[in-house]
């Protein structure tokens, strides 16, 4: 077991983990409706004893038939089936981490992994132990987060862990963050409250409706680690996931940027769209359409960060004979209005002409050359 295909960082366990249980023991404010309402969601479609296939079959049809749905009529449903993926992809799945402590699992699922010894398993531990080895063998034919796991195996999972390790239960704070950063609000949250995992909400949901997100961090850092870490679930929800930072050449941008969820930082994403501007064709540009921002630490990015402009400079275009063209060209367009508002002034004292004609005379003159001495004289005489 311990040889599975390596995670890399994707499923270690998450900044806020630790706090997980220790906010919900907090006192807790009055819950806002719309809260109550996907809590109850929650609990109503019962995703716990749903498989993998059954929530990727949910996201699905939710993505096909989201412009058809009121936002009322989805939120509840989207929000109880990522709370569910939420729990299992950040929590149950580090077990599939190499880097686990294995040994920190309390007795009924260290069990499992002795499989084929001496010790006989009981039911739980036999449906663990069974997908444990079907992990390992499909993992070898396919992407780890393409695999789907049985409800049984979940269940199983949750009822031996007694200590809890494996746990990871989305918090009304992040039910509610989430619901106000999708409408576009600013939501101040402690420390500790898990602001990584409120953004997963409105991302989604942005996506749903094939709006491409940008999550905007402080530095490179945070961006590589959360884009790392959530894309379990973005690419088990059917969703591709990148990030955006500093030392990546153009290809490399190119190529992230393309991706439905993006992370990245103001100053990458600022400059690139400044780099951008500066292109002399499409092809070469390097960023897609810029349409939903998520954005931590607003008041830095918002505020202090727009303070400083963003100047960026290069080589100047052109060679010198392309610039003599363009004031060849420049010199004959000056000389062509110069003989036109001359034409046009000759024609202004005329005696023979009608009054339609000369009045459009006048008026085209004086869009040519409003100073036009031709102009002054018949004001004067006039």
């Amino acid at each position: 077991v311990n040889s599975l295909l390596r995670l890399g960082d994707s499923n270690r366990e998450p900044p806020e983990a630790p706090q997980q249980k220790r906010a919900s023991r907090q006192q807790k404010p009055q819950q806002p409706h719309e809260v109550r309402a996907i809590l109850k969601a929650i609990q109503r479609y019962g995703l716990t004893n749903s498989s993998d296939i059954d929530l990727s079959d949910t996201m699905t049809r939710l993505k096909t038939n989201w412009s058809s749905l009121t936002t009322d009529e989805a939120l509840p449903e989207v929000f109880a089936t990522l709370s569910e993926v939420i729990g299992r992809r950040l929590g149950i799945w580090q077990i599939f981490d190499p880097e686990f402590d294995h040994a920190t699992l309390p007795d009924p699922l260290q069990g499992c992994w002795r499989a084929g010894e001496t010790t006989p398993l009981n039911e739980d531990q036999q449906t663990i132990a069974d997908t444990l080895l079907s992990v390992i063998q499909e993992s070898k034919v396919r992407r780890l987060w393409d695999i789907s796991l049985p409800a049984e195996f979940y269940r199983a999972v949750r009822h031996g862990d007694t200590n809890g390790i494996l746990a990871f239960q989305v918090t009304t704070e992040q039910l509610l963050a989430g619901l106000h950063l999708y409408r576009g609000n600013i939501v101040q949250m402690n420390a500790g409250e898990g602001k990584t995992v409120a953004g997963i909400f409105p991302a989604v949901l942005h996506a749903l409706a094939g709006t491409s997100v940008h999550v905007i961090t402080s530095n490179d850092y945070l961006a590589a680690r959360d884009a790392d870490l959530l894309a379990p679930v973005y690419q088990f929800l059917g969703f591709t996931v990148g990030a955006v930072l500093g030392y990546m050449e153009d290809d490399e941008r190119r190529y992230n940027y393309q991706q439905a969820i993006v992370y990245s930082t103001m100053r990458e994403l600022g400059f690139d769209h400044l780099r951008d501007n500066l292109k002399t064709t499409t092809a070469s540009r390097v960023q897609r359409n810029l349409e939903a921002a998520i954005v931590d630490e607003a008041d830095h990015g918002l505020i202090d960060e727009a303070s400083t402009p963003m100047i960026i400079s290069g080589v100047p275009l052109g060679t010198r004979s392309s610039m003599t063209k363009v004031k060849k060209a420049i010199t004959q367009l000056i000389d062509l209005q110069k003989h036109v508002t001359q034409g046009l002034a000759d024609q202004v004292n005329q005696p023979d002409t009608s009054l339609t004609h000369a009045f459009q005379v006048l008026c085209k003159l004086l869009l040519a050359e409003p100073d036009n001495p031709a102009l002054e004289q018949y004001w004067r005489d006039n």
